[in-house]
C-alpha cells in the first residue's frame, strides 16, 4: 500500500470552551479510581495478584495489523482482544481460555464480568491465568442502556474529541489544527480538506448523523518507545479525566514507536459499544481508517469480507473492509448489509420474504432522497438463512472511489438483526457483483438483474424468494415435488432441493 503524506494546513474550529476544559483540565481527584487494597497483594502497578473477585463492563477491542506495508493490502488482518472496564480502568483481559467468547457469549458494553482471585494485573493487563471470567448480568441497568442507546443511534449529533499525544521521546506527527481539517474540517477556511470525516459522514448519511468535533493535546510525561499501546492508551485516559461525560466518542492519536516487531504495525484499535478508538500515528488522518473504527465503535458495524470470517477483511465495496493509505479517500460509503443496521435510509428499505417477489427499479445509494415517500429502494432484505441484502452500488458522488463492485448490484450475506443493538455487531460476506443480465441464485432465492443505467443510477432487479416453500426445520413437502418456478413465483418446491433457473 502507498501512503499519501499529511500537508500541514491552517484549523480554526469552533468548541465549546467548557467541553475543552472538561477534558483538559479535570481535577486529579476524579482522574484515577483505585480499587481496594484489600483485593491486591504486591508492590505499585507491577504484578499485583487479585485476592478477590473484581467485576466491570465487559468490552471487546479489534486491533488492526497491516501486514505488509508495502506490499498487497488484502494481506491486512485483525484480530479480536478481551477487556474490561473496571473502576480503576479498562484493562485488556490475557491469559483467558480459548473459545471464551463462544461459550459465554458476552456482549461488548452490556454484559458485567467477574474476574476471578488469582488474577494478575500488570500494567493496563489481567493474566487470569487460563480461568474463564464469569458472565454475572446481562443488563448493567437503566443508565446504561440509556448509555447505549445515546451511542448506538446512527443519526442526530454526535460529540467527538480527537487527542494528539506527546509523550516525552516521541509526538503525534500532526498539529492540532491539521488533526482538525482531517477529521472535521473547517468553515470560511479556503485551505480545507474539501472530504474530512465529519463530510463524508454527512454526505453517506444525507445529513442525519452530524459530528460536533474538538481537538486537544495531552502530554505525558513518560517515554514510550517500544512500550505497549494499551499502556500508553492508559496514560493518555488518565490525563483526559471523566470524558465519557462529554463526549460520544474520543479517539487517541499516537505518537509512532509504540509496541515492538510485528505488533508494531498495528494501524488502529476500536472497542466495540464503547466510545473510544486509538490510531497509530499517521492511520489517525486517514479517512478510511476513520470510518472504519468510527463505524466499529460508534455505529456497531463489524467486518466485511468474502468468507463470513470475522477476520475477512477483503470486502472492497464498503469501507469495514480493508482500509487504504489514501489522504481524504477514496470516497466511499458502508455495504448493503450495513446500510440496513443503519438508519440513514429507513423509508427506502424493501423485505423480500419467504413466498414474494419483487421486480423493478434498484436504486444507488448515493441517489436516496431523505423523507421522500415512495422512492424506489435503497436495499432490499431478501429473508432466508442466511438473509441476503441487495443494493446497487453506483460509483458516483460521496461512493465515487468504491473499490469494488461499482456500479453492479452487490449482494452481501448477513447474519446479525435488522437493529443496531448488540445483535446485529456480525460480520457481513460478499457473495456477488452482477452486471446486466447477471443472476445470483442461492439455496431458494434468486437475483436477476434485468438492466443497469449508470446515468440515473437506477438498475432494473427481479428478486424471487422460495424459502417459505422450502421450510425451516423437518422437511416440508406440502408442496409437493419439483423444482422453484421462475416465471411470477415459487410453487411446487421440494424441501431441500436447489433452486435453480430454467
Amino acid at each position: 500500500v502507498q501512503f499519501g503524506c499529511t500537508p500541514n494546513m491552517k484549523f480554526s474550529t469552533f468548541i465549546s470552551v467548557i467541553l475543552v476544559n472538561a477534558a483538559r483540565f479535570h481535577s486529579q481527584s476524579e482522574l484515577i479510581r483505585g480499587v481496594s487494597a484489600a483485593s491486591l497483594r504486591g508492590n505499585n502497578n507491577n504484578n499485583r495478584v487479585l485476592i478477590q473477585e473484581e467485576q466491570g463492563t465487559f468490552v471487546l477491542g479489534i486491533v488492526e495489523y497491516e501486514s505488509n506495508p508495502d506490499g498487497n493490502d488484502d494481506d491486512d488482518h485483525s484480530e479480536e482482544i478481551l477487556n474490561v472496564d473496571l473502576p480503576d480502568g479498562l484493562f485488556e483481559l490475557k491469559g483467558v481460555p480459548p473459545g471464551f467468547l463462544q461459550r459465554a457469549k458476552p456482549r461488548s458494553g452490556i454484559d458485567t464480568i467477574k474476574i476471578p482471585s488469582g488474577a494478575s494485573k500488570n500494567g493496563r493487563t489481567i493474566d487470569l491465568n487460563n480461568q474463564d471470567p464469569i458472565v454475572v448480568s446481562g443488563d448493567n441497568g437503566a443508565v446504561n442502556l440509556f448509555n447505549r442507546r445515546r451511542l448506538l443511534a446512527s443519526t442526530g449529533d454526535k460529540k467527538v474529541l480527537v487527542v494528539r499525544v506527546v509523550a516525552n521521546d516521541a509526538s503525534h506527527e500532526n498539529s492540532e489544527s491539521v488533526l482538525g481539517e482531517k477529521w472535521f474540517g473547517t468553515d470560511g477556511d479556503s485551505n480545507v480538506d474539501a472530504v474530512n470525516l465529519k463530510s463524508q459522514y454527512a454526505a453517506c448519511s444525507h445529513n442525519q448523523l452530524n459530528l460536533i468535533g474538538s481537538t486537544t493535546t495531552v502530554n505525558l510525561n513518560k517515554t514510550i518507545t517500544g512500550a505497549t499501546k494499551i499502556d500508553v492508551r492508559g496514560y493518555a485516559v488518565e490525563a483526559l479525566g471523566n470524558y465519557k461525560e462529554v463526549y460520544d466518542h474520543v479517539a487517541l492519536c499516537l505518537p509512532p514507536g509504540t509496541e515492538t516487531g510485528a505488533s508494531a504495525n498495528w494501524v488502529a484499535i476500536a472497542y466495540i459499544d464503547y466510545e473510544f478508538s486509538m490510531h497509530n500515528n499517521k492511520y489517525c488522518t486517514q479517512l478510511s481508517v476513520q470510518m472504519h473504527e468510527v463505524g466499529h465503535s460508534l455505529l456497531n458495524l463489524d467486518h466485511s469480507g468474502t468468507t463470513g470470517n470475522a477476520n475477512s477483511l477483503d470486502d472492497h465495496s464498503g469501507m469495514m473492509g480493508i482500509s487504504y493509505g489514501i489522504d481524504g479517500g477514496p470516497l466511499m460509503c458502508y455495504n448493503n448489509a450495513k446500510n440496513w443496521q443503519l438508519n440513514w435510509f429507513d423509508n427506502a428499505k424493501m423485505t423480500v420474504d419467504g413466498t414474494s417477489s419483487y421486480s423493478g427499479p434498484l436504486k444507488g445509494q448515493v441517489n436516496y432522497i431523505k423523507d421522500a415517500i415512495g422512492q424506489s429502494p435503497v436495499v432490499i432484505k431478501v429473508v432466508g438463512v442466511p438473509n441476503l441484502y441487495v443494493g446497487f452500488n453506483h460509483r458516483a458522488l460521496h461512493n465515487s472511489g468504491t473499490r469494488e463492485g461499482g456500479d453492479q448490484v452487490t449482494i452481501q450475506e448477513y447474519t446479525g438483526s435488522d437493529e443496531t443493538t448488540f445483535t446485529s455487531y456480525k460480520p457481513s460476506k460478499l457473495v456477488a457483483k452482477l452486471n446486466a443480465n447477471g443472476v445470483y441464485v442461492a439455496d431458494a432465492a434468486s437475483v436477476t438483474v434485468n438492466s443497469v443505467n449508470t446515468t440515473t443510477g437506477i438498475a432494473e432487479v427481479t428478486i424471487l424468494n422460495c424459502w417459505g416453500y422450502k421450510g425451516g426445520g423437518p422437511c416440508n413437502t406440502a408442496h409437493g415435488s419439483g423444482v422453484c418456478q421462475w416465471n411470477g413465483g415459487c410453487k411446487d418446491y421440494t424441501c431441500g432441493c436447489k433452486a435453480v433457473k430454467p
